[in-house]
């Protein structure tokens, strides 16, 4: 992780931030407990009955014929809208920000411990609105898109957590650190700064690295 977030911000146009991603994907899968899509545990296979239950009779009547409805089945044992409501599930857990930088507060789950400082939120935040205000499309496919299409299908089941967004971050925060450029009039605070963020992310995913 550190190693493909240093060559981010050496060579950002480099082949080898592909080859990191690539081996980043690699490791996320094989230490991500995967769950079959469409497969439902005991628990689940409960709330779907529950909620089946509660599905209204519905019918057409033709005079000479009634035709029963069974949206229930439609819809709650339709093996492609489970797949898709845990696709999504996946999704949205992974872009859950409060994950990131507040350890998934008021959640308790090993996975949720902080991976970033809170104070670089606004640090975060800015280098969004650079990357999307200078058109870095590709690199929002590169670094967040792609990496989320894979998490929704593999799932948060990790207790590393989502680390093949980590280079999206380092990326953000620098964009985000050089925003400060514009505002601080004494370039050398400005560099200062700009270093002690860099160094500070770096140590920060060595040693989460290095602790799980």
């Amino acid at each position: 992780m550190a190693i493909t977030s240093l060559v981010i911000l050496i060579k950002p146009g480099s082949k080898l931030i592909i080859l990191g991603l690539f081996i980043l994907l690699f490791l996320q899968t094989q230490t991500t407990s995967t769950k079959n899509l469409v497969l439902l545990d005991n628990d689940e296979q409960r709330v779907q009955s529950e909620r089946i239950r509660s599905y209204p009779l519905i019918y057409i009547d033709l005079g000479i014929k009634v035709i029963w409805l069974k949206p229930e089945i439609w819809i709650e044992q339709n093996s492609f809208i489970i797949a898709l409501s845990r696709l999504e599930e996946n999704l949205y857990s992974n872009l859950d920000i409060n994950k990131y930088f507040f350890g998934g507060f008021p959640r308790n789950k090993p996975e949720d411990f902080e991976k970033f400082p809170f104070a670089y939120l606004p640090v975060f935040i800015s280098g969004i609105f650079i990357l999307v205000k200078k058109k870095l499309f590709k690199e929002l496919v590169y670094f967040l898109v792609m990496p989320l299409l894979f998490l929704a299908y593999l799932g948060s089941d990790n207790k590393l957590g989502p680390f093949i967004l980590f280079p999206f971050f380092t990326l953000t925060f620098f964009k985000g650190v050089t925003f400060l450029e514009t505002l601080l009039k004494n370039k050398r605070l400005f560099y200062a700064i700009m270093v002690v963020s860099v160094m500070l992310t770096l140590i920060l995913q060595i040693n989460y690295s290095a602790a799980n």
